[in-house]
């Protein structure tokens, strides 16, 4: 076990990092119960899962923790004196991620009040899989001032979550754009939010939705939001552009009526010259073009013609091509 102390010279803060891990090779359940020490048996505490407010409990009472997948998660007390014009009032949070299992009391008696809330964790550890857990722990003279750090503290410990609904990953499309959507959420607030570098507003509950230009071949779209207390998350999917292919209507025709010139290779200079003036051909429901090799358009037929003119014949149905 590795545990280290953070402790702030400039205000009344720590933190607390605790790390545990496998010795022998082995897999264990591990039962941690550290305590968070409160001034007397008279003190009060605020679980805010709970609802209900500050309580003085008594009897060594056992408390559920947070819901499961719960993010980090704040306890309050409050000292000995509950008047407000107590010089002894004071008030003190305990942060903790990831959020306990469970709150176990123990005190010095049961019948006068607990004192001692112990964060109680159940986990398994592994080689590959140790379990670490993060308290932060602030201290103050008003109830919402020590709450007002504890929602700093809590951002802190966790970073923002993108994720991208469309498109897919892997995509293959012929189109110059896509849609991106998806959301950026955070436990503080995303407090900045880009795609590819050019920021996007993002929309309730963090939704967001914007337009990305692809450019021919693979694409990455890159998905950046960032907290107010400096953490960032990314999330990204592979698009690729492809060229468009448009197959000319070939069934029924000859070579050299399929490619509106006589048989055999067609020079580049007759593409390029094709390419001029296209036209509908007979027998076609439509006229496409494609780029030469000569650099300039030309008919679709005129380059499949040329790509295949070892073919004479083109009266039967080309697999593929109807």
């Amino acid at each position: 076990m590795a545990r280290h102390w953070v402790i702030s010279s400039n205000d009344p803060s720590a933190t607390l990092t605790e790390t545990w891990s496998v010795a022998d090779g082995g897999t264990h359940q591990i039962s941690l119960t550290p305590e968070s020490d409160g001034a007397s048996n008279k003190s009060r505490f605020d679980f805010p899962w709970l609802g209900n407010g500050y309580v003085h409990y008594t009897g060594d009472p056992s408390l559920p923790g947070p819901p499961a997948g719960s993010g980090p998660v704040s306890l309050f007390t409050a000292s000995d004196d509950p008047s407000g014009g107590s010089p002894t009032l004071s008030f003190g949070s305990l942060t903790a991620y990831p959020p306990p299992n469970s709150i176990p009391f123990w005190g010095v008696s049961g019948s006068t009040g607990n004192q001692y809330p112990q964060i109680a964790y159940s986990r398994t550890i592994t080689p590959t899989q140790p379990f670490s857990f993060t308290w932060k722990l602030d201290t103050g003279l008003t109830d919402a001032g020590v709450r007002a750090r504890a929602a700093t503290d809590a951002d802190s410990l966790a970073s923002p979550v993108v994720k991208i609904a469309a498109p897919a990953n892997g995509l293959k499309t012929a189109r110059s754009n896509v849609t991106v959507t998806g959301t950026a959420t955070d436990n503080g607030g995303v407090s900045s939010f880009s795609i590819n570098g050019k920021p996007v507003a993002l929309g309730s509950g963090g939704a967001f939705s914007t337009i990305v230009p692809l450019k021919l071949g693979a694409n990455t779209i890159v998905a950046l939001a960032g907290d107010q207390t400096g953490n960032s998350s990314t999330a990204s999917v592979a698009v690729t552009r492809i060229r468009q292919c448009v197959v000319p209507h070939l069934k029924g025709k000859t070579l050299s009526r399929a490619c509106g010139r006589p048989t055999g290779r067609t020079s580049r200079a007759s593409v390029a010259t094709a390419g001029a003036s296209p036209s509908r051909r007979a027998g076609s429901s439509r006229s496409s073009r494609v780029l030469g090799r000569s650099g300039s358009w030309a008919p679709r037929s005129a380059w499949w013609c040329s790509a295949r003119s070892r073919s004479r014949s083109t009266s039967g149905s080309r697999p593929g091509y109807s």
